[in-house]
């Protein structure tokens, strides 16, 4: 089909007002173009939205995770009234399912991460905490407990006991630790801290003593919903050494 152009037209498109020009059809290069062009954006859509999906299913992956850590932290908090509704929140939300777990809403999401975010400040401002470190007897410990409180300070409401042994103890000659052991089977501390994992397991372990490895220690608090704060893994704030002495 063509058309024909009158003369103003004509003269408009640049032609002769006197003369006529005809108006070309798309011809079949131009129609491929424009259907690969289609086909190439359609297909980039499409992986913007696989990508987007994924996305949203690892973050809802990971707040699940950390949700599920928090709730057992919880569990080992004194039973009151108000870490009771934390806790009730906090595993509802935990167990509840999207609308659509193909693709969680970011509505979704972001509810879940604020009862994340919630549940994570009750327990911080709540949990006690006991210190514990290996010092040779020559050393005060006191400066190294106030590196210890300080690194524990964003993770609990104060550091309610502190204990030292020096090195070179077997497991059963650790009075300190085995102090500090009793506060925490009792419920009564819901964070160690401690320089590292080292200043937890003795030097000298015997088979009846064999759960005082650092993996039998981990174990261990784990069991009992106890959070491991390590000063030396942590941004001590202040003047304190960024590093603790072994």
């Amino acid at each position: 089909m063509s058309a024909v152009l009158t003369g103003a037209e004509t003269q408009a498109c640049g032609g002769s007002p006197t003369g006529t020009r005809r108006l070309s059809e798309p011809n079949g290069a131009a129609f491929a173009e424009r259907d690969l062009l289609d086909r190439v954006l359609t297909g980039l859509h499409d992986l913007d939205i696989e990508g987007e999906t994924a996305r949203r299913i690892q973050r809802l992956t990971d707040v699940r995770a950390r949700l599920a850590q928090v709730l057992g932290w919880l569990t080992a908090l004194p039973g009151t009234q108000a870490t009771g509704r934390v806790i009730e929140r906090t595993a509802g939300w935990l167990y509840s399912e999207p609308r659509d777990a193909g693709s969680p809403s970011d509505g979704y999401l972001a509810t879940l991460e604020n009862v994340l975010h919630f549940a994570t400040g009750h327990l911080n401002r709540t949990a006690v905490a006991v210190a514990y470190v290996v010092l040779p007897a020559s050393v005060s410990p006191w400066q190294m407990f106030t590196a210890l409180e300080h690194a524990a300070e964003r993770t609990c409401a104060h550091v309610a006991r502190r204990f030292h042994d020096v090195p070179g103890l077997t497991a059963g000659d650790r009075v300190g630790f085995r102090e500090a052991e009793q506060l925490i089977n009792a419920g009564q501390a819901q964070v160690l801290v401690t320089p590292s994992i080292a200043h937890l397991a003795p030097d000298r372990v015997p088979d009846a003593w064999g759960y005082q490895t650092p993996e039998g220690i981990r174990a261990w608090l784990n069991a009992r919903g106890v959070r491991l704060v390590l000063a030396d893994d942590a941004q001590v704030p202040g003047s304190m050494p960024r590093r603790l002495p072994a």
